[in-house]
């Protein structure tokens, strides 16, 4: 379950605190998705059903694949991207964060990072 952060300072933000820290199953490539969706629906305090369609902004599909492809070969993997107006980071290791910064990645609106 989504659940807001509102203690720890975090280094995945541009500026303050996450507003959403969640957690999914990184094994499973359709997980990220979902967490994500329900994670901007918190931030936003509205249904998910009435999010705009993320797909718009980002393929989750392919993110959750790519994440999955960095389990299967044992790297850390990040995918930054903005959403709704926030920015959102997925990282391969089952955490999503979500920034009121609209980038959340700390370079570009739109990254990926990989390292060994």
């Amino acid at each position: 379950m989504t659940n807001p952060v509102d203690s720890d300072p975090s280094p995945e933000c541009d500026s303050g605190q996450p507003l959403v820290r969640d957690r999914f199953d990184p094994a499973d490539p359709e997980e990220p998705a979902m967490t994500v969706i329900n994670a901007l629906a918190a931030v936003r305090n509205v249904p998910a059903t009435e999010l705009t369609p993320l797909y718009d902004s980002v393929d989750l599909e392919s993110v959750g694949r790519l994440l999955d492809h960095a389990c299967e070969r044992e790297v850390s993997t990040t995918v930054g991207f903005s959403a709704a107006g926030y920015g959102v980071r997925i990282s391969s290791d089952g955490t999503i964060v979500v920034c009121d910064d609209g980038r959340g990645v700390g370079r570009s609106p739109e990254c990926v990072e990989a390292s060994d």
